[in-house]
Order: structure tokens, then sequence, then C-alpha cells
């Protein structure tokens, strides 16, 4: 296949995960405002399924299709009763949970990766991924249905740098990225200025 087909496969592909994405923001926001009418909280996960990305790039989308249906399945299976699955990037999956027990979620989320670790069988290979599960609970973390999304993605950014199987947001990592956001803005600001920059070893 060229690049170009490949490129132009790739963006079929992207485009296919569009709907799933807006009907996941969609069912998000009608989730946290019936969490808000029956004043009870509810449990976001986001899911990254490390490995699926390079399926596309190695077999082609008309395998990696094949593949996500597989993992979507799987995820499908392992979801509490009530809870959709919604894939909303090339490997990338989103799941409301009903239960605001983090407990409970926790368990779901180590269920989550040992399905996922079970071999899937890509032409006549036997494929593992390894998932990260990031944790945010509306209202506690965020008062609404943005705000949650991006808690349970921070909490995702953090599980995959640590490497851990799950992470529940915690405020401090607020903090933390901001600040080292602030740090990046004044290195890249300081080599052009005068007396900004001061180097100790």
């Amino acid at each position: 296949m060229s690049e170009a087909s490949d490129a132009s496969a790739f963006r079929e592909t992207a485009t296919d995960i569009l709907p799933d994405r807006l009907r996941f923001y969609a069912d998000l926001k009608t989730a946290c405002e019936r969490a808000t009418a029956e004043a009870r909280p509810c449990v976001l996960a986001l899911i990254d399924v490390n490995g699926v990305e390079h399926v596309l790039a190695v077999f082609g989308p008309r395998v990696w299709e094949a593949t996500i249906a597989a993992v979507t399945e799987r995820l499908a299976v392992s979801a509490p009763r009530g809870s959709a699955v919604y894939h909303i990037r090339t490997s990338r999956y989103g799941m409301v949970l009903p239960s605001a027990d983090f407990n409970a979620a926790a368990r779901q989320a180590q269920g989550i990766a040992a399905l996922l670790a079970e071999p899937f069988e890509i032409e006549d290979l036997a494929v593992t991924f390894e998932a990260h599960v990031g944790l945010a609970r509306f209202p506690n973390h965020g008062a609404d249905s943005p705000s949650l999304a991006r808690c349970a993605l921070v909490a995702l950014k953090e599980c995959d740098s640590a490497e851990e199987t799950f992470s529940i947001f915690d405020p401090i990592w607020d903090a933390k990225q901001r600040e080292r956001y602030r740090l990046l803005r004044d290195l890249r600001q300081a080599p052009g200025r005068d007396d900004e920059l001061l180097l100790h070893y």
C-alpha cells in the first residue's frame, strides 16, 4: 500500500471514530445531568489500550478494524449493566460507571486489564494489549461533563507515566501540570532575554 493510500485509510478510520466520540460526550453530559437530578455521583473511566495503534501501522485498516471490534466486544463484556463502551480515539475508550464506589471502579479497571491481556488472534499471531485506566468522579472531581472528562484524562496520563493499571484523579496533579507548563514557557522565553537564564551545575 502506498503512503498516500495509507494516509487516506487512516483518515477514513479516524472519521469512523467521530460519531462514537460525539455520542460519548453527549451521553456523558446526560449522565452528569441525571446524576445531579438524582443527587448521586458517577464515575468516568477513560481507557488507553496500548498496542492497538501498532496493529493499524503494521497490518493496515482492515485488520485494525477487526481488532478494534474484538477489543470493543471484550470491553462491552466487562462493562457493568447499563454502561456503554465508546471508542473515542485510535486506542482510547470511554465508559461511564454507574457505581460511585472507587473500590468497585478499581476492580472494574483491573478486570479490563486482565481481559485485554488475554491473547487476540491477529493474522495468525497471538497479540496482547496493555490497558491503563484513568478514573474521575462527578461531581467531586468535575462539576460538569467537560471538567470530568479533563480530570479523567489527567488521571489517565498519570497512569500511563507511572505504568499503573489504573489511577484515580488527584487534584494535586493539576497544580503539578500547571507548574510544568509554566516552567516550559519560561524556559522557551528565557534564551531570547538578557539575564533570564542562569545555569547552575
